[in-house]
Order: C-alpha cells, then structure tokens, then sequence
C-alpha cells in the first residue's frame, strides 16, 4: 500500500520526501567533510540525473495517452464502419 492509499495528502508526502532528503544530504556531509562547493557540485549533477528521469516519465506518459487516443478514435472510426454496414 502506498502513501496516497493510506490517505496521506500529496503536501505531507512532499514534506516528508524533502525532510529525507535533506537529512540523507547532511548525513553526507557530515561523514565526508566535503566542502559545500563540492557539495553543490554533487548535488547539481544528482538534479541533473533527476531532470532526466522527468522528462523520460513524461514522454512516456504523453506517448501512453497519445496511443489511448487513438485507440479510442480507431474503435469508434470500427464501430462507425459496423454500424454503417
């Protein structure tokens, strides 16, 4: 069962990935004692790779309901044709 299921709103799910993150980030920083411009770097390529990820879940998500679309316009074009018959 996931967060939506058991009733969390989208805003506390949010909330809660953000204090995760954070938390894992500092965790990090702390074990490695990097500096915050190497941080920064790090963490601009993370959001680089995460950007990426996006965009290929929209395009797929556009292409699944471009072909709903025209699955739905090639039964209705059929049922047209059967009717006509």
């Amino acid at each position: 069962m996931n967060n939506s299921e058991m009733g969390q709103s989208l805003a506390v799910m949010i909330e809660s990935a953000r204090i995760k993150m954070t938390n894992a980030i500092n965790q990090v920083i702390h074990e490695t004692s990097l500096p915050a411009y190497l941080i920064e770097g790090i963490l601009t390529g993370i959001i680089s790779d995460v950007r990426n990820q996006k965009n290929a879940e929209m395009l797929e998500e556009m292409m699944t309901v471009q072909n709903e679309l025209k699955n739905k316009i090639n039964l209705t074009e059929q049922e047209k044709k059967e009717g006509a018959e």
